[in-house]
C-alpha cells in the first residue's frame, strides 16, 4: 500500500500559496503519496472564504442582517430553519467575519470526504491508480460552486452521505445523531432522514428491471422539473402554515420565484443539458454494474420518495440531488471493492470534470468579481480579504442577488 504519513511540508506550502499547495498535493497523490490529501480541505475552505456572497447565500445573509438585533424568539418565527441563521446571527452580532463561517462549513465537508477516502484506501488493497481515481471521485462528489452558493442545503446532503457511510459501512450508530442534526439544519430533509431509520427495519429491495424502469422515469421527470405545480395552493391550510410549507414546496421554483426566470433561458437549458451527461452516465454505471450492498434498501425507499414528490419541484430537485450523491457513493464503494471495472470510473471522472468546467463557466462572474486571486498569495493576506456585505451587494448584485451588475472585474461604478 502506497500511503506515506510523514509529509508535513505541504502545510508550509499552503501558508505560502493555497493554490500552489493544491497543485502539488494533486501531483503527489498521483504518484501515490496520499498523506497530502488532508491539505485539500484547508485549500477549499480558503477558496470558500474568498468567494463572494451571491445567490441563496447572499439572500439568507441579508435576512440575518435584518434579524441581528431582534430577540431570538423572533428569529425562530421569521425562519423556517433556524440553526444556520442563528449561527450567522452570532457571527454578525459579534463582528466576526462571515467568511470564517463559510471556511468552517466548507472545511468540514471536504474533511468528511477525505475521511471516507482514507478509510476505504486503508481497508482495500488498491494500487496507486485506483487510489487516485477513488480520491478524485470523492473530491468531485462535492460540487463546490453549488455548495458555496447554497451552504445549508448541500451541507445536509453531505452530512447524510457521511452518516450513511459511517452507519452502514463502519457500524457506528452514533452517526444517527449527525443525521438528526442535519434535519435541524434544513427541515425539508426530514423525510430523507426518516427513511434512513426506516431502512434499518424495512429491507425491501427492487430487482434490477424495476430499478431500470424507475431510473428512466426519474430522469424523464427531472427534465420536466420546471412544471412548478403549486400543491400548497390546493390544500386547506391557514396562511401561516401555508407560507411555511410553500418555502419548501415551491419557494424560488414557483411561478413568481427568483429562479424561474433563469430556468427558461437558452443558456440555462444548454448548461443543464450538458451538465446532465455525467448524471446519465452515473445511472448507467450504477445499473450496468449493479451489485447489492448494505444500503440498497435505503436507495429503494429513496426512489419511492422521489416518485411521490415529483409534482413538487423544489422537494423533487432537492431529493434528486441527494439520490445522485447516494448513487455515486454506491459506485465508489463498489469500485473500491473491485466490482466495477476501471474503464467506467475513468469515463465517469471525465464527465464529472466536464461538469466542473461547466460550473466554472457558469460562475465566472463570481470568480472575477471576488477575491479568488488571493488563493495564489500567502494565507495571512487572504484572511484580511473580507467583504463589506451590504455595500458589496449594493455595488455588484441585482436586487434578487442572482445577477452581477458589473460583468467584469475591470468595470467599476
Amino acid at each position: 500500500m502506497k500511503y506515506i504519513n510523514n509529509n508535513k511540508s505541504i502545510f508550509g506550502i499552503y501558508l505560502i500559496s493555497p493554490a500552489l499547495s493544491f497543485i502539488i498535493s494533486i501531483n503527489r497523490m498521483y504518484k501515490g503519496d496520499f498523506s497530502v490529501c488532508w491539505i485539500v480541505p484547508f485549500v477549499m475552505a480558503t477558496f470558500a472564504y474568498l468567494f463572494p456572497p451571491y445567490s441563496d447565500f447572499a439572500r439568507n445573509l441579508d435576512l440575518v442582517y435584518e434579524l441581528k438585533d431582534m430577540p431570538v424568539e423572533l428569529v425562530f418565527l421569521r425562519n423556517s430553519d433556524f440553526v444556520v441563521p442563528l449561527i450567522e446571527r452570532f457571527f454578525v452580532k459579534n463582528n466576526i467575519p462571515i467568511e470564517f463561517f463559510r471556511f468552517i462549513y466548507t472545511f468540514v465537508v471536504y474533511y468528511w470526504m477525505n475521511s471516507i477516502f482514507l478509510d476505504l484506501y486503508k481497508k482495500r488493497c488498491l494500487n496507486i491508480r485506483q487510489g487516485f481515481y477513488l480520491w478524485c471521485l470523492l473530491f468531485l462528489t462535492i460540487s463546490f460552486f453549488v455548495y458555496i452558493i447554497n451552504l445549508r442545503t448541500l451541507f445536509v446532503n453531505y452530512s447524510l452521505l457521511y452518516s450513511i457511510y459511517k452507519i452502514y459501512y463502519c457500524g457506528k450508530n452514533r452517526y444517527y445523531l449527525l443525521a438528526i442534526f442535519a434535519g435541524f439544519v434544513h427541515f425539508a430533509y426530514i423525510p430523507v432522514i426518516g427513511i434512513l431509520f426506516l431502512s434499518r427495519f424495512v429491507r425491501y429491495e427492487l430487482n434490477l428491471s424495476w430499478k431500470v424502469v424507475i431510473s428512466i422515469l426519474i430522469i424523464v421527470l427531472s427534465s420536466l422539473a420546471e412544471m412548478n405545480f403549486d400543491v400548497v395552493s390546493v390544500l386547506p391550510l391557514n396562511d401561516l402554515i401555508a407560507k411555511k410549507i410553500e418555502i419548501y414546496t415551491v419557494g424560488e421554483w414557483g411561478a413568481n420565484g427568483d429562479l424561474t426566470k433563469h430556468m427558461h433561458t437558452t443558456n440555462y437549458i444548454i448548461y443543464t443539458t450538458l451538465a446532465s451527461f455525467s448524471l446519465y452516465y452515473l445511472y448507467f454505471v450504477y445499473l450496468k454494474n449493479y451489485c447489492s450492498n448494505k444500503y440498497e434498501g435505503y436507495i429503494t425507499i429513496l426512489l419511492g420518495l422521489l416518485l411521490f414528490t415529483s409534482p413538487v419541484t423544489s422537494l423533487f430537485t432537492r431529493y434528486l440531488a441527494f439520490l445522485n450523491s447516494a448513487l455515486l457513493l454506491h459506485v465508489i464503494i463498489a469500485y473500491s471493492d473491485g466490482k466495477i471495472p476501471g474503464k467506467y470510473i475513468r469515463n465517469l471522472l471525465c464527465f464529472q470534470l466536464f461538469t466542473t468546467l461547466l460550473n466554472v463557466y457558469a460562475n465566472w462572474n463570481c470568480l472575477v468579481n471576488g477575491n479568488i486571486i488571493f488563493l495564489l498569495l500567502p494565507v495571512p493576506l487572504a484572511i484580511f480579504q473580507t467583504y463589506d456585505f451590504l455595500e458589496w451587494c449594493k455595488l455588484r448584485l441585482t436586487d434578487d442577488f442572482n445577477d452581477f451588475i458589473n460583468k467584469s472585474i475591470f468595470s467599476r461604478q
